[in-house]
């Protein structure tokens, strides 16, 4: 289970950047203010000086695919590295200005924080339990 929970956390991400209220930039013109949302995978946010969305985007894409290798064993240390990065880059548009946050980008930074702490915590794996379980039993 270990193994593939980052794989549905990592899925969850990239599909939560698809949609299209993903990253907000906020123009203004004379006396108003509009604001205008995209997904992350749109570089329109980049062109404006917002470069988080589209780094998350590129990070999370990138960290499904270490995900996807790491089911077969490999690669746990770029998984790592990957999810640290996408974490802090979903969070350079809530630590810019109030004006690019949007609620979707909070779920966005929670669902890779998630992903980060069980790529970092050693949760047990259900093989390791039953083996100890195994010797116990043989010991009594």
């Amino acid at each position: 289970m270990k193994r593939k929970l980052p794989v549905l956390l990592a899925a969850a991400a990239v599909i939560l950047e698809a949609i299209p209220k993903s990253a907000v930039i906020t123009v203004t013109g004379g006396e108003e203010a509009k604001r205008l949302y995209f997904s992350c995978f749109d570089p329109t946010p980049f062109l404006d000086r917002s470069f988080g969305p589209l780094l998350t985007a590129v990070s999370s894409a990138l960290l499904l695919i270490a995900a996807l290798i790491h089911l077969s064993g490999k690669a746990a240390g770029l998984l790592r590295a990957l999810a640290g990065a996408a974490f802090v880059f979903s969070l350079l548009p809530l630590f810019g200005n109030g004006e690019t946050r949007c609620a979707l980008g909070i779920v966005i930074a929670l669902v890779l924080l998630a992903e980060a702490g069980i790529v970092f915590l050693p949760l047990p794996e259900k093989e390791r339990q039953t083996a100890r379980r195994r010797k116990k039993k043989g010991r009594s």
